[in-house]
């Protein structure tokens, strides 16, 4: 039997020459060859004999929930961020969830099904990543030494994927279920660190980070990419302004690499946001700690329709009060752990903004308001902010809020004005 594998190429990082940029201003990435270390970025991870992808159970909604294959189609749950830690060791985190691939804590016996946790820097949640014969890899826990398997050689969806003691010996079709193409996305990841980081370096690796959020500022991102804040650090009197819109299916990725605190930013300045989105969408943000500022995450959408996904995930959001805030008794000038306005013209009626909006375990401490949604068209708001027709408000559809919790908010928790099949629970 002859097996034919065709991949395309993805691209290697190299930290020692200037990076050249294309016409509007995206960096070319030199050549990554597979069966090459692995570099940083987002990645599907192919078997060998059912040529489908790992996917998270539940579309990546559920953890642990249960690692299986599936046929590849573009789904953030099937699609992989691999960040090298040195020393031959990698996270593999699920661009849906933001969790880390990994076995249930304790278990190290045969067949045990692979899930999605937290990451904590244990031995379990990190993984070598070793090339085989031509491009293909094993994939070995680096706490019990098993490998990534594909249970019983199964090529139907939903087959579970299982960590297994690696078997060369018993036939080629054992052998593929724990063999694996590592296939790029394209996407590019950008490491930053106000403790040890330059914005001479490129950025394109822990060793070689940017250091302020004004370097990250500056950049346009595009779908697959992930902008990642060292843990334990804070950027004081710096904020940041995300440009460039994901795709639900691959949505531009802030989050943070390391095991230590959550990054930390804090603007100290009037009237800003810790992170500012101006009619972006596409970005799914995890793991910040945010503070010191009149919002934690503000996104406005001025004249801007037809967004789609924004996801905001395990974030602390605390001391957004009138310290930061010139107008902290206007109506519509709160200081929010989460604020989204969208603004319109009276007389389109009811536009939608945004699609797919989504805020999961997050808590809003010392907030004026915990989250604070509105939408409203310009011609007919009186001085307060009031809309003279609600009909042409516009409008957020599908919202999922749930785990969050809001502690000592003082004017209120959650204020969703112009908001459409929305669940709210927990």
């Amino acid at each position: 039997m002859l097996y034919l594998i065709l991949q395309s190429c993805s691209k290697k990082e190299i930290i020692d020459k200037p990076v050249d940029v294309m016409p509007g201003g995206k960096e070319k990435k030199s050549n990554w060859v597979p069966g090459d270390i692995v570099i940083n970025g987002g990645y599907k991870l192919i078997n060998l004999l059912s040529f489908k992808c790992i996917e998270m159970s539940g579309n990546g909604a559920v953890s642990p929930g249960q690692a299986q294959q599936g046929e590849y189609g573009e789904k953030a749950w099937q699609q992989w961020a691999i960040f090298n830690l040195g020393g031959g060791d990698y996270q593999i985190i699920n661009t849906q969830s933001m969790k880390a691939l990994a076995p249930p804590a304790g278990n190290d016996s045969e067949g045990a099904v692979l899930g999605q946790y937290t990451y904590d820097g244990t031995d379990r949640m990190k993984w070598k990543i070793i090339p085989t014969a031509g491009e293909l890899y094993q994939i070995v826990n680096k706490g019990n030494n098993l490998n990534v398997t594909l249970e019983n050689g199964g090529t139907a969806d939903g087959t579970l994927i299982t960590q297994r003691t690696y078997n060369s010996t018993s036939g080629l079709a054992i052998l593929l279920r724990q063999l694996w193409s590592v296939q790029s996305n394209a996407g590019t990841a950008y490491c930053v660190s106000f403790s040890s980081g330059n914005d001479i370096n490129t950025g394109l690796s822990s060793t070689v980070p940017w250091k302020t959020l004004a370097k990250v500022s500056s950049r346009k991102y595009f779908p697959g990419d992930w902008i990642l804040l060292k843990s334990g650090d804070t950027w004081n009197n710096d904020s940041l302004v995300l440009k460039g819109n994901g795709l639900a299916t691959r949505p531009i990725i802030l989050n943070q690499y390391g095991s230590a605190a959550k990054p930390a930013i804090r603007p100290l300045a009037n009237n800003r946001a810790c992170v500012q989105l101006n009619g972006n969408a596409g970005w799914n943000i995890s793991n910040l700690d945010l503070s010191g500022a009149k919002d934690g995450i503000r996104a406005e959408y001025d004249m801007v329709y037809g967004k789609n996904y924004l996801f905001i995930s395990d974030c602390n959001f605390h001391d957004m009060n009138s310290t930061y805030n010139t107008k902290p008794f206007v109506y519509n000038h709160f200081s929010t752990g989460i604020t989204i306005n969208a603004f319109t013209f009276y007389g389109l009626g009811r536009m939608t903004f945004l699609t797919n909006f989504t805020v999961q375990n997050c808590t809003f401490t010392n907030c004026n308001a915990a989250m604070w949604t509105i939408g409203a068209p310009w011609k007919y708001c009186n001085a307060d902010g009031f809309a003279a027709d609600p009909h042409d408000l516009p409008v957020i559809d599908g919202v999922t809020i749930k785990n969050c919790q809001a502690t000592n908010c003082q004017q209120m928790g959650l204020s969703a004005v112009s908001m459409k099949n929305g669940v709210v629970t927990n």
